[in-house]
């Protein structure tokens, strides 16, 4: 989980964060996880697939 260089820590004065791991982690597991739970289901043609999507979709434009 490498992300973007010399992105200024100051940008999280005020918020309960002193670096930007936990951060990074909460969106790689809820954006990713739901994404990737949601492309399972549409290859294994669940019959969730399509509100999986739905839901991956609505929490990656938050």
């Amino acid at each position: 989980m490498a992300g973007a260089k010399d992105v200024p820590v100051e940008w999280l004065e005020g918020s309960q964060f002193n670096n930007y791991f936990f951060p990074a982690l909460i969106l790689f597991v809820i954006v990713g996880g739901s994404s990737l739970t949601a492309s399972l289901l549409v290859f294994r043609k669940h019959k969730k697939a399509r509100t999986a999507s739905f839901i991956s979709a609505a929490i990656v434009l938050g």
